[in-house]
């Protein structure tokens, strides 16, 4: 359990997938050690950039026309350079900010979130096991003879879903 507990290797993904949850959120990250909540911020940001699904142009916030707007600082350019960059930069950990300060824990407010809601999706969702698929379309079985070489797809068809309802009854 010690790479769970420390969130390095496979409690990467345990952390990542616990912290999308809108059940648990953050709640439970008091209860680790400083290294290991600095691992699971990192693991979160990872994967909030991986799963990332917007366009690049999506995150370019275009410059405000400020030449008449009464107010002239001398900065210039320069000042929404900066602001630019910060929120093309933070924009991953500002949505996850205002996802853990929500008081909601229903999955609906995944939609409110998008990049939030990939995250989830993709840490959250089981692997369908593989052995339901493997018996019912075991061909070793059924046509893995000389005499089966020329199947049509209609009669394939009726082989597979033939076999699928004798497995199943």
């Amino acid at each position: 359990f010690r790479n769970l507990f420390n969130v390095v290797e496979e409690g990467v993904p345990a952390a990542v997938a616990a912290a999308m949850h809108p059940q648990f959120k953050l709640r439970w990250i008091h209860c680790l050690e400083q290294d290991a909540q600095e691992n699971v911020f990192k693991a979160i940001k990872v994967a909030m950039a991986s799963c990332d699904t917007r366009p690049p142009d999506c995150e370019k916030i275009e410059p405000m026309d400020i030449s008449n707007d009464g107010f002239d600082f001398d900065d210039g350019e320069e000042n929404a350079n900066v602001v630019q960059k910060s929120i093309g930069r933070d924009s991953h950990e500002a949505e996850f900010k205002r996802f853990c300060q929500d008081e909601k824990t229903s999955v609906n407010i995944l939609h409110a979130y998008p990049v939030v809601k990939s995250t989830f999706i993709r840490y959250n969702t089981i692997l369908p096991s593989s052995a339901s698929v493997e018996r019912m379309f075991n061909l070793a079985s059924m046509w893995n003879t000389p005499r089966f070489n020329r199947l049509t797809n209609e009669h394939f068809e009726q082989r597979v879903l033939l076999k699928a309802n004798k497995l199943f009854q």
